[in-house]
């Protein structure tokens, strides 16, 4: 039964010994630290989104204003003016992104000026007529049907990237506006951000992790609280573990603890009355045996002596009898399953049970018959057990009855059962005590026959393992005793 449940255990890592502890700690590490990656890759996703967002709409805004100022720009002489104004415009909007992002991003140096630049030139001559000082002094190529592109730009000897957003000027149609974006310093601010949301996910993990360890200790402290209780128990007062203090997942547990130290403990408590019981029952013969061999001693008679040896034999076959059936109590009482199971018919196995005992009915002149049914009366058992089962009935059976009386065997199938009826006509006993012949060590006085008083109680063991039941009344005619055994009934398969 141990092995089924060990190898049909849910949890492959508590077969190898890998601890409750550890296997929770484990599981838990590795769903967090899975987490903590999706909302890194989730966060990383989204303010890529909204960094790219925010640049496109402060490099709109500042077209905007760039063809506003524009407009005024009526003169050739206030394109200077124009120029610083815009300049420090693009400047104040640099700043403004970088207070828009986040006001923990790293400080950048004053370098904007080559971060953020702008055109504008006449489409018909494709004439420069307005740039900022960190724009370059060449026209990039632009796809007009789209707003927003990324271009490089040679300047001399350095490439240099940059994320564009042109537009047609609304006051001058002929102007066209190019509003200049690094991108290595759009990234860079990008990468800013993200670095700031990083740190606070590592601080948030490692705070999981302290937590985790934390409610793992705590949840984890009833089984080490029940460990100690156990550890602490006297195997002779196993009192039961208290469970109301006990979270309810634990309760279960502890309710099977407690009910395993009750079985244990009546277990123990019949152990010692069997222990008691077998050796008042073993002193009687042994005592017997001292008596006749004292006797012996002090006869001279040669004849004398041989009866006296002859008692001490029959006190021995009678004290190896005891003791065999002492030995099949103790390996019935501890089992709760049957070895051994098959299909065993109960009529074949009647018939040489009867066979084995037929000489000791010829001894007493017992007139021994069996009448089984007409149907193969089935149990699907162990054949030693039920072997042993009508052997002590009629063992019982044939001691109990006076020289010259019957004992009749009957098997018969009726409302799912086997039947195993044993008839005697012997003493009998009395309606009483009809309850009792099945205790341990139980015996009618009066009957001038000598017994262990074992007999139907390992009758009583043998029908529980095979889930049945057994029962004693007076035979009909008042006189002797039917002990009548039910057994499941099972159909032998073809």
């Amino acid at each position: 039964m141990a092995e089924k449940l060990e190898t049909s255990n849910y949890f492959t890592f508590l077969n190898n010994r890998l601890s409750i502890q550890r296997f929770l700690s484990i599981c838990l590490i590795v769903l967090v630290s899975c987490a903590i990656a999706i909302l890194g890759g989730f966060n990383y996703y989204q303010m890529k989104r909204q960094n790219e967002a925010l640049f496109h709409m402060q490099m709109v805004n500042s077209a905007n204003a760039i063809d506003a100022l524009l407009s005024a720009a009526l003169k050739d002489s206030s394109q200077k003016q124009l120029s610083d104004i815009l300049e420090s415009n693009s400047l104040a909007m640099l700043e403004n992104i970088h207070q828009n992002l986040r006001p923990k991003v790293a400080q950048f140096e004053n370098t904007y000026k080559d971060s953020f630049a702008f055109q504008v030139y006449d489409i018909g001559t494709g004439n420069l007529l307005l740039r900022s000082a960190g724009a370059p002094s060449i026209l990039p190529t632009i796809n007009s049907n789209e707003l927003f592109q990324t271009v490089t730009i040679r300047n001399g000897h350095q490439h240099k990237t940059w994320n564009i957003f042109s537009m047609n000027s609304r006051y001058k149609p002929n102007y066209r506006i190019v509003v200049m974006v690094s991108s290595d310093f759009k990234h860079e601010m990008f990468l800013s951000l993200f670095r700031s949301s990083l740190w606070d996910l590592i601080i948030l993990y490692a705070f999981l992790l302290l937590s985790m360890f934390v409610v793992v200790q705590l949840a984890l402290r009833p089984l080490s609280d029940i460990r100690r209780a156990i550890a602490a128990k006297n195997p002779r007062k196993l009192e039961p573990i208290a469970v109301k203090t006990a979270p309810p997942e634990v309760i279960p547990l502890l309710n099977q603890l407690n009910l395993l130290f009750q079985r244990f403990k009546q277990v123990l408590d019949k152990e010692k009355r069997f222990a008691g019981d077998a050796a008042h029952e073993l002193k009687t013969p042994l005592a017997a045996l001292k008596t006749q061999a004292e006797i012996a001693l002090n006869l001279n008679n040669i004849d004398a002596i041989k009866d006296k040896i002859r008692n001490i034999i029959a006190g021995a076959d009678r004290y190896f009898y005891i003791i065999d059936q002492l030995l099949t109590l103790s390996r019935l009482e501890p089992q709760q399953d049957l070895p051994d199971k098959k299909y065993v018919n109960v009529n074949v196995l009647a018939e040489d049970q009867i066979a084995d005992l037929a000489i000791q009915a010829l001894n007493k002149d017992i007139e021994l018959s069996l009448m089984p049914s007409k149907t193969a009366a089935i149990v699907y058992g162990s054949q030693v057990l039920l072997g042993v089962l009508l052997r002590n009935l009629v063992d019982n059976a044939i001691r109990y009855t006076p020289k010259g009386g019957k004992v009749a065997i009957y098997t018969y199938v009726v409302n799912d059962n086997v039947v195993i009826e044993v008839v005697d006509n012997g003493v009998g006993v009395n309606a009483e005590k009809l309850t009792r012949i099945f205790d341990r060590f139980y015996r009618e006085f009066g009957t001038g026959q000598s017994g262990s008083g074992l007999g139907l109680s390992i009758v009583k063991e043998i029908v529980r393992l095979h889930d049945g039941k057994v029962f004693a009344k007076k035979s009909k005619d008042g006189q002797g005793l039917t002990v009548e055994v039910f057994l499941p009934y099972s159909k032998k398969p073809a």
